[in-house]
């Protein structure tokens, strides 16, 4: 692919972003066209619903006006409950398809109880957004503002977002990669912020929804936010982060010969015309988040923008994180 995208960071969020790149392998059974409208995603304004950014909107909007907020006249029949094996009973055989607990409901049943799922969470109080996320990085933008607007928040909260063109697989995945990115002790010291987050699929993926949860934040986990909010607020210039990085690129990419289609600061993809690849320019982009998921929202917001716009706009961003790891300590400041 012609665009691409570098970023300075430090290597926990290295380390956290082999877990959310893993998912573009998933991308693969469900890809747009590059001439597809696709989102920027930059923020989400949790009392609409909607998910903004600079060029490009992403829908992401309450399910209630489809209904879904009307508190149902009767409860989910017993029908339409899940099955759970409460290990009881020995039924299974050993046949993978009886280990799935959707597996004996007919697609009927399985929309009806996905149906009374949201509306139940709507009567719950709790947020139902709608998102037409249709690939991977929009699909990840979407999930990371999320989860960033949920861990942002102090006390216990409570999100569900559905993604009607998004695999059940690949909602899976996602939860089942970042449950196990948890269990990494030596990754989590960095990213204690996501300690208190978890993600699951609604009814055990009785439909395309995922449900967004965090703890209230602990005296320690408190703590922790303050320092870190502390550390870098009002530290991080955007300006001063954008010069330091292009002095490193004009030292190392460009001078050092690096990257040999790198000739400035400001353009690149030079020299490969002969192969279809015309030169665009270089996009520098900033964010002083300290939080993991704000951040990882960033970069998704920086894939979709180079997916959305062609190579002569945009051939390569620049992501500066200064916030993130050992930027937030006394020697990294500026």
């Amino acid at each position: 692919m012609a665009n691409e995208i570098s970023f300075i960071a430090s290597a926990p969020f290295m380390l956290l972003l082999l877990l959310i790149l893993v998912l573009l392998e998933v991308s693969m059974a469900f890809q747009v066209s590059h001439g597809t409208s696709i989102a920027t995603i930059a923020s989400m304004n949790s009392s609409s619903g909607s998910i903004t950014g600079s060029s490009h909107t992403l829908s992401v909007a309450p399910l209630y006006a489809q209904g879904f907020g009307k508190k149902p006249t009767n409860q989910v029949p017993k029908s339409m409950e899940v099955p759970i094996n409460d290990g009881n009973n020995d039924t299974s055989n050993n046949d993978p398809q009886n280990s799935d607990p959707l597996a004996s409901m007919s697609d009927e049943r399985k929309a009806n109880l996905f149906q009374a799922l949201l509306r139940d969470l709507q009567v719950e109080g709790t947020p139902v957004l709608g998102c037409d996320a249709k690939a991977v990085h929009t699909m990840s933008a979407a999930l990371w503002t999320t989860m960033a607007e949920v861990s942002e928040n102090d006390e216990a909260s409570t999100i569900c977002l559905v993604m009607e063109d998004i695999p059940i697989g690949a909602l899976r995945a996602f939860v089942e990669d970042f449950t196990v990115l948890k269990t990494q002790e030596r990754l989590m010291v960095h990213l204690p912020e996501l300690r208190r987050l978890s993600v699951s699929l609604l009814g055990k993926g009785v439909g395309p929804a995922l449900i967004v949860e965090a703890g209230p934040r602990t005296k320690q986990e408190l703590e922790e936010k303050k320092e870190r909010v502390v550390a870098c607020g009002g530290n991080f210039d955007e300006a001063k982060c954008t010069r330091a990085l292009k002095s490193f690129i004009d030292r190392i990419v460009v001078h050092e010969q690096a990257c040999p289609y790198t000739k400035s600061v400001d353009i690149a993809a030079s020299g490969l015309e002969a192969r279809g690849v015309p030169p665009g320019p270089v996009g520098y982009r900033f964010s002083d988040a300290s939080d993991a998921c704000a951040a990882v929202a960033v970069f998704w917001n920086c894939v979709c923008e180079l997916l959305a716009k062609p190579q002569e706009e945009i051939s390569t961003i620049m992501l500066s994180l200064p916030g993130v790891g050992p930027g937030i300590l006394e020697q990294s400041l500026f």
